[in-house]
């Protein structure tokens, strides 16, 4: 994955590999040829809802993520 362009399936692959290990994001960066920004941009373009002033999104990496959806729609996710 060392060209400029990666298909919707590669940015989905590095993005589950960060969430689901304990790999820092600058070692699958560098594996992956992109920067650590091109991979903070994948997983900020990932998130849904993003645009949603009730979503909270915190920058925490974790094995574990616990969601909660509230009848009003409000999600919460919680990595820990």
């Amino acid at each position: 994955m060392n060209d400029k362009r990666h298909t919707d399936n590669e940015r989905i692959a590095v993005i589950e590999r960060y969430r689901t290990s304990d790999t820092p994001i600058e070692e699958i960066a560098a594996k992956e040829g992109v920067s650590t920004k091109t991979i903070r941009n994948w997983l900020r373009s990932s998130t849904p809802n993003r645009s949603d002033p009730a979503f909270i999104e915190l920058p925490v990496k974790s094995s574990t993520l616990v969601e909660l959806t509230f009848p009003d729609g409000t999600t919460l996710r919680v990595r820990g």
